[in-house]
């Protein structure tokens, strides 16, 4: 990280990271999208600048910024390819947020500084073929041999694995249980004899091209006691924070996204003329356009919100954010569908940007709790605490 960003003040490095957004991240998005990478340079730029290291506390190295700050920020930084915000998500969220929380001592002096500095990535393996919304199922075993656990398994979807120097992984540690209390997590270098990382090919992605999605096969791979994160049996609940940091992020992707989508609309409807005038004279668009804006000012609402009561209470109002990334994976894929219209042949142009923001949205709707998985908590929660609802 440049030095000179940690002198800055909340508001001057927002500041920066809006003129890093608009002249590096997003004239890069279409090749990004296309070569299915993001360019060491723009690696490098982005540790430069610090957003490596924006959730993590400055006695750690990093910016310590609250989630309020890093909501805004985000909306910065997301006015582009999901893919750039992936690239860090996995070391500043569940990663950093674990480590926060759970790990001992030695574990965050030695990983939050090189986290932080961008030295090192972090990445996290959850999900199974069997396991995915209910990561209470996992079936990754550890199994403890003197002071060593010896790991056997696989995991999928593991973001940034491939390009990971240390790996957090959800194991059973009592193979006699059949929920989450038998979890543990696991943190292990990539390096570590028997773990394997394979990544999906580009073309097989949909979107997020740039975002390495891979898979993980451990063959008796043998680490120390010590490398676990909290007690053992409480793996999920060692996540639980980073989890929660994880749908907050996400949903200001989905905000800067749609925010993005809204302006290229605007500018189209402003300058394509249709029967003598400017389709944005047009109600009908201006219909569209209106519905738009609205989206993603509720959005941003919500987002923020959420943000200032998690760092108000410091603890995550779950109910809140399942609401809040409910809301704004949805919204994004109405706003997305919406400036395509207003687009129109021009907009379904594989490369114009739209399209290509359109492809990142669909995903946000699956990842970090799929939109019928988060109603269903919500639904359940408030059946059983109405209080809830007191405004």
């Amino acid at each position: 990280m440049d030095e000179r960003y940690r002198e800055l003040s909340f508001e001057d490095y927002r500041r920066a990271v809006r003129e890093f957004t608009n002249e590096v991240l997003i004239p890069s998005e279409r090749e990004v999208d296309r070569a299915g990478r993001i360019p060491d340079e723009i690696s490098r730029a982005m540790r430069r600048v610090g957003l490596f290291g924006v959730s993590i506390p400055r006695h750690f190295g990093g910016l310590g910024w609250t989630l309020e700050q890093q909501v805004l920020l985000a909306l910065e930084y997301t006015r582009t390819l999901a893919a750039y915000r992936s690239h860090m998500s996995t070391s500043t969220g569940l990663m950093a947020q674990m480590l926060l929380e759970r790990g001992s001592s030695e574990m965050k002096e030695r990983v939050l500084p090189d986290l932080a500095a961008g030295r090192i990535t972090g990445a996290a393996a959850i999900t199974e073929s069997e396991a995915g919304s209910d990561a209470g199922a996992a079936r990754t075993r550890a199994d403890v041999c003197d002071e060593h656990y010896v790991v056997n398994g696989s995991k999928r979807f593991s973001t940034n694995a491939s390009i990971a120097d240390v790996i957090a992984v959800l194991v059973r540690t009592d193979p006699g249980s059949t929920d989450h209390s038998g979890t543990s997590m696991l943190l292990i270098p990539r390096e570590t004899a028997g773990l394997s990382v394979r990544e999906s090919p580009v073309e097989d992605m949909l979107s997020w091209r740039g975002s390495p999605t891979c898979e993980i096969d451990l063959n008796d791979v043998r680490v120390p006691r010590s490398a676990r994160i909290g007690e053992e049996g409480d793996g999920l609940r060692v996540a639980f924070k980073g989890f929660s940091h994880a749908r907050v992020t996400i949903a200001a992707t989905a905000v800067g996204l749609a925010s993005r989508m809204l302006q290229e609309a605007v500018t189209h409807a402003r300058s394509r003329h249709q029967f003598g005038q400017p389709i944005g004279h047009f109600q009908l668009v201006q219909g569209l356009l209106a519905d738009m804006y609205a989206d993603v000012v509720a959005g941003r609402s919500m987002v923020l919100d959420v943000a200032r009561s998690f760092d108000a209470a410091g603890r995550p109002p779950v109910t809140d954010i399942a609401a809040t990334k409910l809301f704004c994976a949805e919204m994004v894929q109405r706003v997305g569908s919406k400036a395509l219209q207003v687009l129109g042949g021009d907009g379904i142009v594989d490369r114009h940007i739209v399209s290509i923001l359109y492809r990142d949205a669909r995903v946000i709707s699956v990842g970090e709790g799929p939109s019928q998985v988060l109603q269903a908590k919500i639904g359940a929660d408030l059946v059983r605490s109405p209080e809830l609802l007191a405004v």
